[in-house]
């Protein structure tokens, strides 16, 4: 299986082109900045690393090739819906065919994972609508063991917060 890696802007196996990394975008708020971006083709893995996160995508992901960006804002765009958390990472997707037409609503299911420190047993994952600005909570799939966190994805159509618990403070 072919695999195609993009980290700081660097294109690290064939079949993959990096269009901006770093780069601000018409992007949705209130994820304004791009991480990463890279040429998805239908029949091969395509493994992306920004920051602590990774998103994988296999084969068959999607029927022609697409532009696959990811998007952040810094974490102070959002609050955690729940008190007693704090947002520790946020990011969407921005899906488009190479002409920059948007993609189906939902494609086959990507793999994200976050490595962090602050990822603990009582993480929440929230999808974060972008016309709403209101969280859901999406459990569905959401696997945590120790500091890594996995979530399988199907759709380009929310945004993602990460939520953990608060520190608590000893007097």
């Amino acid at each position: 299986m072919q695999s195609t890696f993009v980290k700081a802007g660097l294109a690290l196996a064939a079949g993959a082109l990096v269009l901006g990394v770093g780069t601000a975008l018409a992007a949705p708020a209130p994820y304004p900045t791009v991480v990463a971006t890279a040429i998805v083709p239908p029949s091969h893995t395509t493994v992306i690393h920004f920051q602590t996160a990774t998103v994988t995508i296999p084969p068959g992901t999607f029927s022609s090739p697409v532009i696959f960006q990811v998007l952040e804002g810094p974490t102070q765009n959002f609050s955690a819906p729940v008190s007693g958390q704090h947002v520790i990472f946020d990011f969407m997707f921005q899906v488009t065919t190479l002409s920059h037409t948007p993609v189906a609503p939902t494609f086959g299911k990507v793999l994200f994972s976050l490595n962090d420190p602050a990822v603990t047993p009582d993480s929440q994952y929230y999808n974060y609508s972008l016309s709403a600005g209101q969280y859901t909570p999406n459990p569905a799939t959401l696997m945590i063991h120790g500091a890594h966190l996995t979530h399988e994805i199907a759709t380009d159509k929310v945004g993602w917060v990460i939520t953990s618990p608060d520190m608590m403070t000893t007097p």
